[in-house]
């Protein structure tokens, strides 16, 4: 069944990435022009939904790329983000990708790691964790979320949708409530 438009899930899932982005700045190392590209892939994300649920992802990128938005030449990077949150990891094949050079590539790769995350983190669309800090170690990253009551569905959404994550930075991510 297709979901309706849900504002507050996208502007919830828009903080959670932008606060890993700030967060992470150290083992991402992208440049600052990707926040708002984060941001805008976030708010965006969950748009595929409008024609039903079965491959929004996908729907999500061709919708962005046709859609009239300031973008300019970052609108295909905002919806390979957006194609890249759930699902499939991005292959260098894919279309989304094909035509992105080395560095917009690996920036897509870490926006859609970070909003993959972020998307977890508000698995029920209720805004349950309320925040996050982050701490680097040799092998890990730590993820402390905040939260009134156990945020168990969020941590373990979070942790099945980390895969992007691990593999491109080769650290485990460890949530904690």
């Amino acid at each position: 069944m297709a979901r309706g438009p849900d504002p507050p899930h996208h502007r919830h899932v828009a903080v959670m990435a932008l606060a890993l982005f700030d967060q992470l700045r150290d083992l991402h190392g992208l440049e600052e022009r990707c926040r708002p590209l984060l941001e805008a892939a976030a708010l965006l994300h969950d748009v595929g939904w409008c024609d039903g649920g079965k491959g929004h992802h996908k729907r999500a990128y061709d919708l962005i790329l046709r859609g009239d938005l300031p973008l300019g030449e970052d609108l295909p990077l905002v919806a390979a983000v957006a194609r890249y949150h759930r699902r499939g990891l991005p292959k260098r094949r894919h279309r989304a990708l094909r035509d992105l050079d080395r560095e917009d590539r690996r920036a897509v790769r870490w926006l859609a790691a970070l909003l993959r995350v972020a998307d977890g983190l508000d698995v029920e669309h209720r805004g349950q964790v309320t925040g996050l800090s982050c701490g680097l170690g040799d092998c890990t990253v730590e993820v402390i979320v905040r939260a009134a009551a156990s945020p168990r569905a969020a941590l373990e959404a979070a942790a099945r949708k980390a895969d992007l994550f691990r593999e491109i930075s080769g650290r485990n991510l460890v949530m904690q409530w």
